[in-house]
C-alpha cells in the first residue's frame, strides 16, 4: 500500500499475509519512485520474514571473524568477494 499519497513517489509499506494473518516478521518499507518503492517494500518484507529473529535460537548462532571465510564457498558470491 502506498504511503501516504499515491500521486507522490516516496514510500511503500508491505505486509505479508497467510490465510488472512500477518506472517511472522513479514513487514517492510521501500522508498524511491513508485515501482522501486513497491519492489523494495516486498523484498524487505520477505527478507524480514525469512531472516527474522522471532523463533530463532540464539544458542545456535556463532560469531566468526571475516577471515575465517577465506577460501570457502561463501567467497565465490560476488556480494562478499574482495575482487
Amino acid at each position: 500500500m502506498p504511503l501516504p499519497d499515491d500521486s507522490s513517489p516516496g514510500a511503500f509499506f508491505c505486509v505479508l499475509k497467510r490465510d488472512g494473518e500477518q506472517a511472522r516478521d513479514g513487514a517492510g518499507y521501500g522508498k524511491g519512485d513508485r515501482d522501486t518503492a513497491e519492489t523494495g517494500a516486498v523484498f524487505e518484507a520477505l527478507e524480514h520474514h525469512l531472516s527474522g529473529l522471532a523463533g530463532m535460537d540464539a544458542r545456535a548462532l556463532r560469531i566468526r571473524p571475516a577471515h575465517s571465510f577465506e577460501g570457502s564457498a561463501h567467497t565465490s558470491d560476488i556480494a562478499v568477494s574482495s575482487e
